[in-house]
């Protein structure tokens, strides 16, 4: 059944897991910022304790203030990823779930499951791709049977990486029809992780060797360039930066980017589907066959990048961490004086096969949080919002299901968006060199990297 042609349902949008550190943030940006765009969204907030999800809608109210004239507030719905039947209720009365409770790993199957059977499209935060080869083997084919979306990693892993792909991509076709060759994305950033984001990196770090090669795999949730045999060793691009390098093209020391490993996977997804079965004519022929995609940290001097490379303390040094305070606790985050300092800015260099190459980036405010909270209930507004349904890259030819990524499923219509409400997207004059790409924005305090933490 196509997706617009599903009625009855009492929701536009639900935030499952709303009372965690990122839920909380997605349910107050959805009240002071998407309610007041969209005034008759009907929309749920949802978690396995009432008295903590009262909390987080009365705080999120009263930071927003108040509501537009004929504004709904949010309903409070209860349900466990533990008990099946209380998600399903819960599915079942929304069109779209916006999931922020993980680990999705461990929490995450029974909301998807539900998704495809009760027919709601789905999007997430989740940062962990074994949980993305999970959705692509256990859901993918009987959601495109049932035609809906499910679209994993629609926060600051992986919308930066997987759309500012898109749009190097685009502006490259403007300017030479010669296919794609190589997508360098080039990052700099100040932020801090949140107790849940640890927990979940701890839980990944600790799932033995069979998980530890999936995450090692550079084509874990496909774009395998064309021709190329499964058992093949990846070029250097392809693999995983893991020591300090100078780069040549930007003149400067980059180091491995800690996301990477994450945002890659979803890019190289973005290649397949794309290449396989475009959307959109815009999007047809625009990843070339043997087109390549890598992310990597910008580091003031040698030292600084080979601080990005020593990795993240054992398991049990970070679990120790945790318990005396010195790092985040599931639960914490960053201060909100913190977030306004915190800040992204990724550069992406994209060549063509005849040497055609051009300069663009994505930048933003606070990445992990305060951006992510944005990018995706931006994400889950265009499965939720009639005109923005419109406006997808499927729409022509109908409702396109299966296990995507932002790139695959939103296309330009996200980054529209998402640059109407903060998030630049733009063209560069040339490739910059790193020193010019390491500036700070007005007012953001820099940040030394001693390690990844």
């Amino acid at each position: 059944m196509a997706y617009n042609t599903r009625g009855g349902r009492l929701f536009d949008l639900v935030v499952w897991g709303s009372a965690g550190f990122t839920g909380r943030l997605i349910v107050e940006y959805i009240c002071r910022a998407v309610v007041r765009e969209h005034p008759k969204l009907r929309w749920a907030i949802a978690a396995r304790d009432r008295a903590k999800a009262e909390a987080v809608k009365a705080w999120a109210m009263e930071r927003a203030g108040a509501l537009p004239p004929g504004a709904q507030e949010p309903a409070v719905l209860i349900g466990d990823a533990r008990d099946q039947a209380s998600v399903d209720r819960i599915v079942g009365e929304t069109r779209v779930v916006l999931a922020a409770a993980g680990p999705f790993w461990s929490h995450g199957a029974p909301v998807v499951d539900a998704c495809v059977r009760l027919g709601a499209d789905y999007v997430d935060i989740a940062g962990e791709t074994p949980w993305l080869r999970q959705v692509v083997d256990r859901f993918h084919a009987a959601a495109v049977e049932a035609g809906v979306r499910l679209v994993p990693a629609c926060g600051f892993d992986s919308v930066p990486s997987d759309l500012g792909a898109l749009h190097a991509l685009l502006a490259l076709r403007a300017r030479t029809s010669s296919p794609s060759a190589d997508v360098r994305c080039y990052v700099a950033m100040n932020g801090r992780l949140s107790g849940g984001t640890m927990a979940t990196g701890i839980l990944m770090d600790s799932l033995g060797d069979e998980v530890a090669a999936q995450r090692a795999d550079p084509f874990l949730v496909g774009g395998r360039p064309r021709g190329r045999a499964a058992a093949s060793a990846p070029r250097a691009r392809e693999r995983d930066l893991d020591s300090a390098e100078f780069d040549a093209v930007v003149k400067g020391w980059v180091g491995p980017f800690m996301m990477a490993t994450i945002n890659t996977r979803v890019v190289r997804r973005s290649v397949e589907l794309l290449r396989a079965a475009p959307p959109a004519p815009e999007l047809a022929g625009l990843y070339g066959d043997d087109v390549c995609y890598s992310e990597v940290q910008l580091a003031k001097d040698e030292n600084v990048a080979a601080a990005l490379a020593r990795g993240l303390p054992p398991v049990s040094k970070r679990l120790e961490m945790v318990s005396r305070g010195k790092l985040p606790k599931p639960g914490e985050g960053p201060s909100e004086e913190m977030r306004a300092g915190s800040w992204f800015h990724f550069r992406f260099v994209a060549t063509a096969e005849d040497g055609t190459t051009v300069a663009t980036s994505v930048r933003g405010g606070d990445p992990g949080y305060t951006e992510t909270a944005k990018m995706v209930a931006e994400s889950a507004l265009c499965f939720a919002l009639p005109e923005r349904r419109a406006r997808l890259p499927s729409a022509g030819a109908g409702a396109r299901g299966g296990a995507l990524t932002p790139a695959s499923a939103f296309g330009g219509l996200l980054i529209g968006v998402l640059h109407s409400h903060g998030i630049e997207f733009a063209a560069e004059e040339g490739v910059p060199a790193a020193d010019a790409m390491l500036t700070m924005p007005p007012g953001a305090p820099p940040v030394e990297p001693k390690s990844k933490l």
